[in-house]
């Protein structure tokens, strides 16, 4: 008899996940449609080197905005209780203020000298936009890890394809009347605005339940508790994400404009589509797995079943793009786009393992393996730059991308192991 309650439990807590997961995803699957059918208008609306100019300002953005919460908004979904997660969440706003305004604290006096010694043109406008993005940024983290920990998953579906709307619609509409690449970052940033807006009430209504007090001491407190993600994710996040961003600023030197005009659309049509689907299931697999570990030591079953799903998913469209890569891009968004396509051939391995390890890297944070993480992203940064300098030096770009491809696919590789290994305690 209590086998059979063990199996019924077991079956439950499948579906659970499997639901939950759906949940996320067919919201965020339809908020990435919209993107996907207007990307041949925006490819004919935008030029190579617009893309090109917006991919600059994203990662300038993006490497200051990994930062913004201090990490700390990763241990909102860890706690045991609600007043710490509250006091959590309070901690991870006020980092996200104080490191939107130390970097427009940067910006404002230097972001002329700063944008010329990245891109080589004097064109730093929208530099001065970063500070905001890095706020907003933030905020969408804290409040996105709050209705995670509160399994609101319906509520982060709409909030994402949502989110996708804003960005297409802004990006076209604004682009139609302004010239360069202000459609795409003033989309960004409604985006997020946005994402915001439809959480803030899931939050709103918890916090006028329980009315928590946020107080300094248990600030202070939870700023000791949870030191090793600042100081040893934050590291190894920021390394992470300019180790993937660092493309950007090695091609604009090496080959100019066009060529990250290029790059970045093939990311743009990769990534955005791939990692909605991959944090739809990372979204879910952080609440179960933080909930396994603590139960049970082991959250290796629950890992196993993420990993045959991202697996399933991503094999048959990195086929298709290692194939017919060129042509589609071609055929989707205009001849001149074709280059785009054979730099998607090039890197459709790469993303087919960065599809997989992302979401499962969790099991790092949960273990509190964050010195392993930090040692494996530094030397991800370190070889996948050497690997686009070398292989420029020896063939241009294409070389240098086939370089950048196997490096990444080989380390990946390594994450996964680690992954696996640490989905059991004591390990």
């Amino acid at each position: 008899m209590n086998g059979v309650i063990i199996w019924l439990k077991e079956r439950v807590s499948r579906s659970d996940f499997v639901r939950n997961v759906s949940t996320v995803f067919t919201g965020t699957a339809i908020g990435q449609i919209i993107p996907f059918l207007a990307a041949p208008a925006l490819t004919r609306l935008y030029k190579p080197e617009e893309f090109g100019a917006f991919a600059m300002y994203s990662a300038a953005a993006l490497l200051v905005g990994v930062s913004a919460t201090g990490r700390y908004s990763l241990a909102i979904i860890l706690q045991d209780n609600e007043e710490d997660a509250i006091q959590l969440l309070a901690l991870s706003v006020i980092f996200a203020c104080g490191v939107s305004l130390l970097s427009a604290a940067i910006v404002i006096p230097c972001g002329r000298a700063i944008w010329i010694s990245l891109q080589g043109s004097a064109s730093s406008v929208w530099l001065y936009y970063v500070p905001l993005a890095v706020l907003l940024a933030g905020v969408n983290d804290a409040v996105t890890s709050w209705v995670t920990r509160r399994k609101q998953f319906r509520e982060l579906s709409i909030s994402r394809a949502t989110q996708a709307a804003v960005i297409v619609g802004s990006s076209l509409g604004i682009g139609v009347f302004v010239d360069g690449a202000g459609g795409l970052i003033w989309g960004s940033l409604l985006g997020q605005c946005v994402a915001i807006m439809v959480l803030w009430p899931c939050l709103w209504r918890e916090l006028q339940v329980r009315r928590v007090p946020i107080l300094l001491s248990g600030l202070r407190r939870q700023v000791l508790r949870h030191r090793d993600f600042p100081k040893y994710d934050l590291p190894a996040a920021f390394i992470n994400l300019l180790a993937n961003q660092m493309p950007v600023f090695l091609f604009t030197r090496l080959f100019g404009g066009i060529v990250t005009g290029l790059y970045s659309l093939t990311q743009r049509i990769l990534s955005v589509p791939s990692l909605a689907i991959a944090n739809a299931i990372l979204d879910v697999f952080k609440q179960r797995t933080s909930e396994d570990y603590a139960r049970t030591g082991s959250c290796r079953t629950i890992y196993l079943k993420a990993l045959k799903a991202l697996m399933g998913i991503a094999f048959l469209p990195a086929v298709m793009l290692f194939f017919l890569g060129p042509q589609m891009f071609a055929f989707i968004f205009g001849e001149p786009w074709r280059p785009a396509g054979e730099f998607a051939r090039i890197l459709a391995p790469l993303f087919f393992m960065r599809f997989v390890a992302s979401p499962l890297s969790y099991v790092f944070y949960v273990a509190g393996k964050q010195k392993v993480n930090l040692v494996w992203q530094s030397a991800l940064l370190v070889l996948a730059t050497a690997s686009i300098l070398l292989g420029g030096h020896i063939g241009g770009v294409r070389v240098a991308l086939i370089c950048f491809s196997a490096t990444y696919c080989a380390l990946y590789a390594v994450y996964l192991t680690f992954s696996y290994r640490f989905s059991l305690k004591n390990v």
